[in-house]
């Protein structure tokens, strides 16, 4: 090495070790394919939302039996309304509906409508509501409840109490369902190199579930995006932090590659802090390497030099002080032979 020589990485390689060190962390820790689960969320006002609550909350018998009898009531009332609208004396009304004239008359009246007792009524509960409702927040039960209210002067039946926590856990608002979803290993790989919007296998939602079951992942995608900056930007004051959170990520493969950056820290920080690049040299010893093995086994040495002088004279510049082709020189053939030696 020469003494006043500068040592820069190579940007292009140093993210490429990383997306390679990223990549096998994830194979190390993940499956072939990860199954995670996700919320669904329903659809408003559908048929099938409506399905699934009925199939969630089946009728009782005792709901079914209270609801056709306040059905039952509503049909009477109705009928001796227009029996007594028709001109019928209350005594036809009675025969025809069943119904005392004390009732007739109170269902003549404007605006009356006959009540049902039994769907969420609870009547003589209301008065140890909140007590209940404490009581059922603490998760104590029907018969707990009712012994603990009765102390209190409560004269109902458990039954109204049994009511109530139904009405209650009907109340509370369903969990969204859930579904597994199935994402292979590969496409969480290619988030290392691009955006989730240009991956197919992998959709928003499933990033969001799987970065909640692996918290790690979403820390190690930053870091890929953090470098690409760091290098594109010529950001060299964040090396040494991201050196640090790439230590504290604790995957065993990423800490290996952070060691390394370590141990050849310098080069780093120049290939962040200048704009040079060696990538001249590594186009110019590519294509070395090219026409060496193209023509292994086929020629001599001197027939190789011949076809590399003659593409030097392809690749010079039309231009006299053009420095921006590829030519080979004497010290490009040296490399040759030394590799071929």
């Amino acid at each position: 090495m020469l003494p006043e020589a500068m040592q820069i990485g190579d940007r292009f390689h140093i993210i490429k070790g990383f997306i390679e060190a990223a990549t096998k962390a994830i194979r190390a820790e993940l499956q072939k394919e990860i199954t995670i689960e996700m919320q669904i969320e329903k659809p408003e006002n559908s048929q099938t939302q409506s399905v699934c609550e009925a199939e969630a909350h089946p009728e009782t018998k005792e709901q079914e039996n209270t609801r056709k009898r306040a059905e039952l009531r509503l049909a009477k009332a109705e009928k001796a309304r227009q029996m007594r609208a028709e001109g019928h004396t209350y005594r036809e009304v009675s025969k025809q509906t069943g119904l005392s004239y004390q009732t007739i008359r109170k269902y003549e009246s404007e605006g009356f409508e006959p009540k049902s007792n039994a769907v969420g009524g609870h009547s003589e509960l209301y008065e140890y509501w909140d007590e209940a409702e404490s009581m059922l927040s603490e998760g104590k039960s029907a018969s707990d409840i009712h012994k603990a209210l009765k102390g209190l002067g409560y004269k109902g039946s458990i039954w109204a109490i049994r009511r109530f926590i139904d009405d209650r856990k009907q109340q509370e608002p369903e969990a969204a369902p859930k579904a597994a979803v199935a994402i292979k290993r590969e496409h969480v790989e290619m988030l290392l190199l691009m955006p989730i919007e240009n991956v197919d296998g992998i959709s928003e939602e499933a990033y969001q579930a799987l970065a909640g079951e692996f918290p790690w992942l979403e820390k190690l995608y930053e870091l890929a995006a953090l470098l690409r900056e760091i290098m594109a930007y010529k950001l060299s004051g964040w090396v040494l932090p991201w050196i640090q959170m790439a230590l504290e990520l604790g995957l065993k493969d990423v800490t290996s590659y952070a060691n390394g950056l370590c141990n050849d820290f310098d080069a780093v920080i120049n290939a962040a802090e200048y704009s040079y690049s060696n990538g001249l040299a590594e186009g110019t010893i590519n294509k070395l390497k090219l026409f060496k093995r193209v023509m292994y086994g086929r020629a001599s040495i001197e027939l190789l030099e011949a076809k590399l002088m003659y593409s030097d004279e392809m690749f010079k510049p039309d231009t006299e002080g053009d420095s921006s082709s590829l030519y080979f020189s004497e010290i490009d053939i040296g490399y040759l032979e030394m590799e071929t030696a």
